[in-house]
C-alpha cells in the first residue's frame, strides 16, 4: 500500500510503500518519522527502510540473528538485538549515521 508520510518537525512528506514492517527516517530531521509493524501479531521482518522516499535497506533474519542489510551504509551490519528491539536498535544505528553524515 502507498502511504503519506509526514514529519511532524519540518512538515516534510514522504511518499513510500508501506508494507507490514515499515521504518522512514526524515533526511532533514535526521530521525526516523514512521514506524509500522506486526510485533506482537506476527514477525518484525523483513522490515523495510527509506530515507525520505528513498529505499535505504532493510531488516531480515538469517541464520537466526537479526541483520541491518544498509544501502547507504554499504555494509551488513548483525544486531545484538532481537524481535522488536532489534528494530530500535536499528533505529538508533540510521540516526547516529544520518547525524554524522549531515
Amino acid at each position: 500500500m502507498i502511504r503519506n508520510i509526514s514529519c511532524t518537525d519540518c512538515g516534510q512528506s514522504y511518499t513510500v510503500e508501506e508494507t507490514a514492517n515499515t521504518m522512514v527516517f526524515c533526511p532533514s530531521c535526521r530521525k526516523m518519522i514512521f514506524l509500522t509493524c506486526e510485533a506482537g501479531y506476527g514477525p518484525v521482518t523483513p522490515c523495510y527502510l527509506y530515507i525520505g522516499e528513498d529505499p535505504a535497506g532493510s531488516v531480515v533474519i538469517e541464520n537466526s540473528t537479526y541483520i541491518l542489510k544498509s544501502l547507504y551504509l554499504s555494509k551488513v551490519i548483525p544486531l545484538q538485538q532481537r524481535y522488536l528491539q532489534a528494530l530500535y536498535e536499528t533505529q538508533d544505528i540510521v540516526e547516529t549515521y544520518l547525524k554524522e553524515e549531515g
